[in-house]
């Protein structure tokens, strides 16, 4: 996902949406939306989806579900009022990853599945807003959002396993229940300026954003426990809590942030683009279970970027930019008390690239070249490893590659490829006797150096729609000194969708028709999360 963006009230027609599924592994979805106007001055839209499923491993089972509502309500020609819920409540697969044999997947063990029989994993989100539009002129734009966030959090299972290939026995440790209480409010206010200078158009945006946020970690950290399981037939067990599960942090943030973005025509044919942000953040962590951990710090992170768009003819375009952004060294509230004195994770970016519309419209393509740099990454003390210091680096450059192409009215293609170069420049790790060990030059965790993607939609008839597409992840690493190989795979995907009329379809859609074993992801080096394998399903789509 790249964006959420909630469904919006319409105010032009009243509609009705509706869609069902069923597929392998008892995989089911329900979803049903509507939306319309009340008056002529008011226009609603509420919506549900849900879903579930009995998973591609044993007690792999899934459900969903996804509530969005909203009422916008036109107080006078220049002022709307808005006001939404959305909701959301998942309890995802209780699944981890499966262990490695001899540092290779096993298809053996690919529907096994070695959680407890009593874990939990479930989150809950709720969020309310209340926003307002307002258009004093038509070159200005106000718009402002209270908001309301509260986050429900639970995980309780067994998380890390390793196989042991003499004896087939799986050893699982990492006994974890972690409970999240979170709440958060905030309010944010921008202005919208649209005008010209001379001849010359522009746009100007700047506003502000606070928010606070009340955060609660309840666990039974150190994890302890450990338990064998028979790697072929395991016996759950239960969940093994040594420890004790209690209140172990309190953290509380507020943030102001100014912000400030802007658009300039220089020519007929040269635009100027840059923004700028500015955060002021206090944050306090009171450690329940060792007072003495407890600190206040400020973090007043700066990002911005600058970019220009140079139209070098009619359908193609040459565009620039330079980005500077931070991260948090892990979640900033739960940051810890060994890193409060370290400073946010900075990066700096730089872009170029070329957009070209050929084939009279039918053909569209981009080409963009970049390069990425991070620093103040956290690194073990060269003087005492078990101490975390705050030098590391990493870059990564490459080039991005995407074409769209209509050669005749019927067929559709599309195709992209990243290729690039990914690494460590200053990053030094214990190696397990207390040594450290430099990682420069390795490939960061998780990290493909080649992604490229493939699909293609024929049309015979208007009724008729029929795809296929090609998805391919290059080699990774599941640790830092790039000994564990996740590796690549390919994943041909399907469909035929059946309109027989303006408000239904049937599509028929098969995923991972190879059936491949892909490592979607490491989970440490010892076990590796594995994707679906072959599945198929059958939906239907309606609106009225």
């Amino acid at each position: 996902a790249i964006n959420y963006i909630p469904r919006q009230p319409r105010r032009d027609l009243s509609l009705t949406e509706g869609l069902f599924v069923a597929g392998t592994m008892h995989t089911y979805q329900l979803g049903l939306n509507t939306t319309g106007p009340l008056s002529d001055r008011a226009a609603y839209q509420i919506g549900a989806i849900g879903t579930q499923s009995g998973g591609y491993v044993a007690d792999g089972a899934l459900r969903r579900l996804a509530v969005a509502s909203g009422f916008v309500f036109d107080v006078t020609p220049t002022l709307a009022l808005r006001l939404a819920f959305d909701g959301t409540w998942n309890e995802p697969a209780r699944y981890w990853g499966t262990p490695l044999n001899d540092g290779r997947i096993d298809d053996r063990f690919r529907e096994r599945n070695y959680n407890v029989s009593d874990s939990v994993i479930y989150w809950a989100d709720y969020w309310l807003r209340l926003g307002a539009d307002w258009r004093p002129t038509p070159g200005v734009t106000v718009r402002n959002e209270l908001y309301y966030l509260n986050t429900d959090r639970r995980w309780k299972d067994v998380e890390t396993y390793e196989l042991r290939p003499t004896t087939f026995d799986v050893l699982r440790t990492s006994y974890i229940e972690i409970l999240h209480d979170e709440d958060q409010i905030g309010n944010r206010l921008d202005a919208r300026l649209d005008g010209t200078i001379g001849d010359r158009k522009y746009r100007l945006l700047a506003g502000f954003d606070v928010n606070h946020i009340r955060f609660r970690r309840t666990s039974n950290r150190p994890f302890d426990g450990e338990s064998t399981v028979n790697a072929f037939t395991p016996v759950p067990g239960l969940f093994i809590n040594i420890t004790g599960t209690r209140p172990e942090f309190d953290s509380r943030t507020t943030q102001v942030a100014f912000f400030s973005e802007g658009l300039l025509h220089l020519t007929s044919n040269l635009k100027f683009l840059s923004g700028v942000r500015v955060d002021h953040i206090d944050f306090s962590r009171d450690d329940i279970l060792r007072p003495a951990n407890s600190f206040d710090t400020t973090f007043t992170p700066l990002t911005w970027r600058v970019g220009s768009v140079f139209d070098i003819t009619r359908t193609v375009a040459l565009y620039g930019q330079i980005t500077r952004g931070v991260d948090p060294l892990d979640s900033l509230i739960t940051l810890p008390a060994s890193q409060r004195t370290f400073k946010l994770t900075t990066g700096l970016q730089y872009e170029m690239g070329l957009k070209a519309q050929f084939f009279e419209g039918r053909a569209q393509a981009t080409l963009a070249g970049f390069s990425i740099e991070k620093k103040n990454l956290v690194t073990p003390n060269p003087a005492n490893p078990t101490q975390p210091i705050q030098v590391g680096k990493q870059s990564s450059y490459g080039m991005e590659l995407a074409l769209g192409v209509t050669p005749i009215p019927q067929v559709t293609i599309d195709a992209n490829l990243t290729v690039l170069n990914a690494r460590f420049d200053d990053l030094s790790e214990e190696d397990g006797t207390g040594a450290l060990v430099s990682r420069n030059g390795n490939q960061p965790v998780d990290v493909p150096e080649f992604t490229a993607n493939l699909f293609v939609v024929y049309r015979p008839v208007s009724a008729w729609r029929l795809g296929a597409g090609v998805r391919h992840v290059g080699e990774r690493f599941a640790d830092t000194a790039n000994t564990v190989r996740e590796p690549p795979y390919t994943l041909l995907d399907a469909f035929i969708s059946y309109a027989p009329a303006s408000f239904v379809d049937f599509t028929l859609r098969g995923r991972n028709l190879t059936n491949a074993s892909p490592a979607i992801a490491s989970y440490g080096p010892s076990q590796f999360i594995l994707g679906p394998p072959r599945a198929v399903e059958l939906s239907t789509s309606f609106r009225f």
